[in-house]
């Protein structure tokens, strides 16, 4: 029984003295991964450049979806990514969803950009959604 407690007596101190070390250098634990190496094998990094390219071409494509997105990776170019990274490697390459992108833009500028699609049709047979559509292929 002594030598449990004599255990527990260093761990303790152990524990003690390796938490004032973390607290002098100014760090509030360990780095679990310093070099930075995924761990899937079967996963892109998030700067590929090919990785950028399919994004960006599902953005001119209007998929915005990330679930249908992750989906269209797996199957057509067998890259497996899951929803999450999907939302994050679009907002890194700056590929904002169209609600975002309003959000930003300033109302005369939204107003202009309708107007100009408006001009385009004379006859005005375009509706909202073709409007919206037609915004989106000439900004993009």
């Amino acid at each position: 029984m002594e030598s449990h407690d004599a255990d527990e007596a260093l761990s303790e101190d152990v524990c003690d003295k390796l938490e004032t070390l973390l607290i002098e250098e100014g760090t509030s634990g360990l780095v679990r991964n310093p070099e930075g190496k995924n761990q899937y094998q079967h996963c892109s990094s998030r700067n590929d450049s090919l990785i950028q390219q399919i994004l960006t071409q599902y953005h001119r494509d209007n998929i915005t979806n990330r679930a249908k997105i992750s989906h269209l990776l797996e199957a057509e170019h067998s890259i497996t990514m899951s929803e999450a990274t999907v939302a994050q490697c679009r907002k890194q390459f700056g590929l904002l969803g169209s609600g975002q992108l309003t959000r930003l833009l300033p109302d005369s500028t939204k107003q202009q950009l309708v107007l100009d699609q408006l001009a385009q049709d004379p006859l005005h047979h375009c509706g909202p959604c073709l409007v919206r559509e037609a915004i989106m292929a000439d900004t993009v």
